[in-house]
């Protein structure tokens, strides 16, 4: 059985029926064609066709923007009753290279081609021409016709199409369908994309009528009044994108009072519309709306899922109103595709026939398609999830542009589509300008109480519409190039950036706070650099590594000197001497705690902390044994945990000690999270403390460092500086060596008496500085690497150009330092670079030793291992960003923390072992024991981890 077995009995029956119906508002052209007249012009075009040579393959060109259209229809019915395969031609412009790689020499058109051109009708224009010099095919058996894929997915590629795979499509849409010679069709796609080939067929077997629009009438406001009022349009298969269109409010139709993102029920009474089917591409919330009010009023909803691989669709679901909300694309026992089988393997979407085989043009069989889509069973019902090739990797996270698409449309309640950039390093979103969204400021603040930094696109484009390819599709090829809607943006940018702080961050900026240490980071870093960008065209490209390493002060002075100038501004002094504002913490819940008094304890044993040890730790290696954890216990202390837990080794009893965003600083056993004593500072806590087995020393946003009593945590002194102090004190021979963000390294003795203080550079101090052999080595925020003598000299200092974050490590022959530049450096002794290894981000983690190699996590989700002599001995995908220090426990397993709240351990060899996960981000560094793992969170509470 072939097309013209299906339909010929339609002809005979109906001749003076109108089959096709044409309509063009702006040229006022109303046409119709009856059965009987397309027949008849068949008649022609096949006895002009007969009177040539074999024809492989015959080749259709009409312009479907103009009435020249309807020749399109009786060349149809010729090739069908020769059994001559088809093409139709996608691009006018360029058709010869198009029909060499078909293969195509005959060619049926609307217009002239060649001045060898044969016109055979002229009531409606068809030509025929001959192209000698291409080559026809031999290999088309029983192909029904050839298309080429949309491309959507990949470059496009010509499909063979048989009778075997089309037909039963056809017949199964009319066993669904039940159409009668009272419905109406709308021809919805373009005659390049299939689905035109089940909209034309169906009317043929049925006896309904086609209606056919031009191009331009497709893509127009009133479209709902063309198809469901003037034609009384009853059957519609179109894309999700082109429903959006056709339902988009109207004034004169709808309520202007409502959502302009919805369907409004149309001020007819009952629309004509009896079925309505949907495909090619994902429902956004705004479409499922749609279907929901048009279900609800009595339309049959169908969701259609399939490829032209395999001609056209191999599922349809008919759906109840309360699976309109999930859209599953195939639901068992419930396909009324058959001779398909719909199977989902490992989250992949795979689909299968023994009879609706395809052949692509080289003649490789298509009974067994792998589609590159991603689904997910519930229950009966399979769920489309994404593309495999739209996962991401952006800063360390693997990213699904259609979860973030659907998060975010579902946030906004307007549709969202997200792409990502050339470069890779960032995801636009794309909405239509209206109203309500029409500020960038607005949106994020709705962004950020909902969802992570990760979830939020680096780059918000406004846009009149989104570009829809022939095929009713979204073109998102084209997203970057279509014209961004024009803004006036004005006014005084530094309250404007400051509500923007205050937005993404909960935070209200003090001139000292810096990005990344107020809950940053490099997600919504770029999304701020993009949107300042947008209102200052000349900020300099350091702008970006500026709002990573600068404090708020200097990021204010510098958008003040590029709104002014209208030029390139680069930060000079990076760090404010405003020391009187300090950061807020964002309001979280608090929990009354009681301060118990301890008696006193005689410390004895070795401490451990961020990036930096008492004593180098060698362990057994038995890290691929198995292993497996379970919340312990937890303890609240009322704000988020920046500050990573310094361990103490009491007798035979391990305690941590840390400190918060409350203020408070508690040691805690670590046995069973008893409270052994807390003291709550005047303000936040970011720092690590520190202890020489005496006192614990610690710094304070209320710019000073206190020193408490290890056995009673009472203040015994606190000693002020002229900024906040984020830097764990380092002790050594009785004397405390400590950086400020006022730029100054300060020396006490351990009364908190003032010994001597130095600037070395122009950069604050975050980074904590370390013990060298003849002085102790420390790390600025401009860039700056100094090795100091013990009596405040400089012996050497070298600059990076770079924000150091991360503590430095010193193995006893090379230190190690991590940059915000990406890069890992070993310098000498003396104080020269020996090599440099990148990573892919910023590194904000303190590198650690592991045996003799270098441990380390990096903004690109990797851990790092790293031989002395710079070689990458392996890393581990994470899959987000890594700013904590690693640990590891004695048998050498290794524990890991991502800013998500991901914790992992791996083996040596850095498999992952296991992963578990606490409720909030993690920027505090883990400690990891021999039973038992501690880590703080922005959740607000220290949990503890036993081993089962």
């Amino acid at each position: 059985m072939d097309l013209w077995s299906l339909v010929k009995h339609s002809f005979s029956s109906n001749l003076d029926k109108t089959w096709i119906r044409f309509s063009e508002k702006k040229s006022k052209i109303h046409q119709i064609l009856t059965f009987g007249q397309v027949l008849e012009i068949s008649d022609e075009i096949v006895k002009s066709l007969e009177g040539l040579d074999r024809i492989g393959v015959l080749g259709f060109m009409f312009n479907e923007d103009t009435s020249e259209v309807l020749g399109y229809f009786p060349s149809l019915i010729a090739a069908i009753r020769l059994g001559v395969p088809f093409y139709s031609i996608r691009d006018g412009e360029r058709y010869r290279e198009e029909l060499e790689k078909i293969r195509c020499r005959v060619v049926l058109s609307g217009r002239e081609l060649a001045t060898e051109s044969q016109l055979i009708r002229s009531d409606v224009w068809v030509f025929l021409t001959q192209l000698n010099d291409i080559e026809d095919r031999t290999d088309t058996g029983d192909v029904a016709y050839i298309i080429q894929t949309s491309g959507t997915t990949g470059e496009p590629k010509p499909i063979l199409v048989t009778n075997s795979s089309i037909l039963p499509n056809i017949q199964d849409f009319n066993a669904a369908f039940q159409l009668k010679k009272t419905d109406v069709v709308f021809l919805s796609s373009p005659l390049t994309f299939d689905p035109s080939i089940i909209d034309i067929f169906l009317s043929l077997v049925s006896g309904a009528q086609l209606l056919v629009v031009t191009t331009t009438e497709k893509i127009k406001q009133d479209l709902y009044s063309t198809l469901l009022i003037e034609n009384r349009v009853s059957v519609i298969q179109c894309t999700p994108s082109l429903l959006q269109n056709i339902c988009r409010p109207q004034t004169s139709l709808i309520n202007t009072n409502s959502s302009p993102s919805m369907i409004v029920k149309p001020t007819v009474e009952k629309t004509s519309l009896r079925i309505l089917a949907v495909g090619g591409e994902k429902c956004s919330s705004q479409v499922r709306e749609i279907l929901q009010r048009l279900c609800l009023e009595g339309t049959a909803v169908y969701q259609l899922y399939g490829l032209t691989e395999m001609s056209v669709w191999q599922s349809m679901v008919k759906l109840e109103p309360k699976e309109i909300e999930t859209m599953p694309v195939y639901i068992k026992d419930r396909n009324l595709i058959t001779q398909t089988e719909i199977q989902c393997e490992e989250n992949a979407i795979i689909i299968y026939s023994k009879t609706r085989i395809c052949r692509y043009k080289d003649g490789i069989s298509l009974s067994y398609i792998e589609t590159g889509d991603m689904g997910e069973w519930r229950g009966d019902e399979l769920i489309w999830v994404g593309r495999s090739d739209n996962i991401i990797k952006i800063h360390g996270r693997k990213i699904s542009l259609e979860r973030m698409e659907e998060t975010l449309s579902k946030v906004l309640e307007t549709q969202i589509l997200c792409a990502v950039s050339e470069n890779g390093e960032s995801i636009s979103a794309f909405l239509i300008y209206t109203e309500k969204w029409s500020q960038v400021e607005r949106i994020l603040e709705r962004c950020r109480e909902q969802l992570e930094s990760w979830q939020i696109p680096q780059n918000i484009v406004f846009l009149n519409e989104f570009p829809v390819n022939n095929h009713g599709k979204i073109n998102r090829k084209i997203l970057f190039k279509t014209p961004a809607v024009s803004r006036n943006i004005s006014g005084d940018l530094v309250s404007w950036f400051s509500d923007l702080w205050l937005k993404l961050l909960k935070i209200s900026p003090g001139s000292m706070d810096n990005f990344i240490l107020c809950g940053g980071d490099s997600f919504l870093a770029v999304l701020v650099y993009n949107i300042m960008v947008e209102r200052i065209p000349g900020l300099h490209p350091t702008f970006l590594q500026d709002i990573l390493s600068a404090q708020f002060g200097a990021l204010c002075e510098t958008i003040a000197q590029a709104q002014s100038r209208k030029n390139s501004i680069v930060i000079k002094d990076r760090i404010s001497d405003d020391s009187n504002q300090q950061c807020e913490p964002r309001a979280l819940k608090k929990v009354k705690l009681d301060v118990q008094d301890i008696w006193e304890f005689k410390i004895k044993g070795v401490f451990r902390l961020k990036g930096r040890e008492s004593c180098s730790r060698s362990f057994a290696d038995s890290s691929s044994s198995p292993i497996g954890f379970r919340q312990d216990w937890k303890v609240d202390f009322e704000k988020c945990i920046d500050s990573s837990p310094l361990l103490l080794r009491v007798g035979e009893k391990n305690r941590v000690v840390v400190g918060s965003h409350s203020g408070w600083v508690k040691c805690i056993e670590v046995e069973d999270g008893e409270v052994v004593w807390a003291t709550r500072l005047s303000d936040r806590v970011e720092g690590s403390p520190s202890t020489e087995f005496s006192s614990i020393y610690i710094g304070c946003y209320d710019n000073h460092v206190y020193s408490l009593s290890l056995s009673t945590g009472e203040v015994q002194w606190r000693f002020k500086t002229q900024g906040i102090v984020k830097c764990t004190p380092l002790i050594h021979n009785g004397f405390i060596y400590f950086g400020s963000y006022d730029k100054l390294y300060y020396k006490l003795n351990t009364n908190g008496e003032l010994i001597w203080k130095i600037k070395p550079s122009d950069g604050s101090i975050y980074s904590s500085p370390i013990n060298m052999s003849n002085g102790f080595v420390l790390a600025t925020l401009d860039g700056e690497i100094a090795l100091i003598s013990f009596s405040g000299d400089t012996l050497w200092s070298l600059n990076l150009g770079h924000p150091v974050f991360s503590t430095p490590l010193w193995d006893g022959n090379q230190l190690y330092v991590a940059s915000v530049d990406k890069f890992i450096y070993a310098v000498s002794e003396s104080g020269s670079i020996v090599w440099k290894v990148e990573t892919g981000s910023p590194i904000f983690s303190s590198p650690i030793l592991y045996k003799s190699n270098l441990l380390l996590g990096s903004n690109d989700g990797y851990v790092y291992n790293i031989t002395p002599g710079g070689e990458i001995n392996w890393r581990t995908d994470l899959s987000n960003p890594v700013f904590s220090s690693i640990d590891f426990d004695p048998n050498g397993r290794i524990l890991c923390a991502t800013t998500d709240g991901s914790i992992l351990v791996l083996n040596s060899s850095g498999r992952i072992l296991i992963r578990e996960k606490v409720p909030g981000n993690v920027f505090s560094s883990p400690i990891f024991l021999s039973d038992s793992f501690i880590v703080g969170c922005r959740d607000n509470f220290l949990y503890s981890f036993k081993k089962i």
